[in-house]
């Protein structure tokens, strides 16, 4: 079945949950915040030339990759820069991870330490196969599939992911989903076309990690930069609204943002995408 669109996932911050920040002095982010950025098939390959764009306006280049976290704050707005006059679509989920310190998903078994990170890919990838079917409807791309490339966590076991949606599958097929608030367009999965490759090998990987990166720097305040909005602003173009909106789509908070407590530097960066100032006191 051919590919008509190929999603990149990475992610910023990491799963732990039995200490957070900056509920606790020393302890995991306060924020998880997975990405992925989407392009037709036939954009794919010209990824490698935005890399060597943005690399481009620097005034020096280390290494042919590019990793967000070992760039220098006016690098990062220059890819940032440059990514958002790109043709591809963005997105993030972001979870706040106080409201669930120490919790225990009774629904998982063996105490699968993985279930948050599945659980935000599934958010995540109900709205991009939404996208994707949405846009092949309208071009009558038949049969269009979508890759999903992971970006290589550790020892994160990703078979354990492609079961995970098996069983979504199954019981979306029976309408028996525990969660029904949402699901994926089922038409664009192919589960032999999600794979896993290393950072340094996909220049989508590297673009979803800025993406990424940027929205978790917008928000994470345990940084030698406190708050930094900035680089998410500049990616505003690229980033996906349904019905005019960023917020619930492109940008996906999880909890709801007025039950998170955020400082007024956490928040600017959802005011900017779209969430009511005032909204906070509800």
């Amino acid at each position: 079945m051919p590919v008509k669109f190929v999603a990149y996932i990475d992610e910023a911050g990491d799963t732990g949950l039995r200490a957070v920040r900056p509920r606790s002095v020393v302890g995991a982010t306060e924020w998880l915040v997975l990405s992925c950025t989407v392009v037709r098939i036939e954009n794919d390959i010209a990824q490698i030339q935005w890399i060597r764009d943005i690399q481009a306006r620097f005034r020096t280049v280390q290494r042919p990759q590019i990793h967000f976290k070992d760039l220098t704050p006016a690098k990062r707005e220059i890819a940032t820069e440059v990514l958002s006059e790109k043709p591809f679509r963005g997105f993030v989920v972001m979870s706040n991870k106080k409201n669930i310190v120490q919790y225990n998903n009774k629904n998982i078994k063996d105490g699968n330490r993985n279930w948050l990170y599945w659980f935000l890919c599934r958010i995540l990838l109900e709205r991009v196969t939404g996208l994707c079917g949405r846009i092949a409807d309208r071009e009558g791309l038949q049969d269009a599939k979508l890759r999903i490339v992971f970006s290589k966590r550790g020892r994160m076991p990703y078979d354990e992911f492609v079961e995970y949606l098996r069983k979504l599958k199954e019981q979306s097929i029976s309408e028996s989903l525990y969660l029904n608030s949402g699901d994926l367009d089922w038409r664009l999965v192919d589960f032999e076309e999600i794979v896993v490759r290393r950072h340094e090998e996909m220049a989508g990987l590297q673009i979803s990690d800025i993406v990424a990166s940027s929205f978790f720097h917008a928000v994470e305040r345990d940084r030698p930069d406190e708050c930094n909005p900035l680089y998410a602003k500049k990616l505003k173009p690229i980033m996906t609204k349904s019905r005019g909106l960023h917020l619930e789509f492109g940008v996906k908070t999880m909890p709801e943002l007025w039950r998170m407590d955020l400082k007024p530097t956490q928040r600017e960066i959802f005011v900017e995408y779209g969430f009511p100032p005032n909204g906070w006191d509800i």
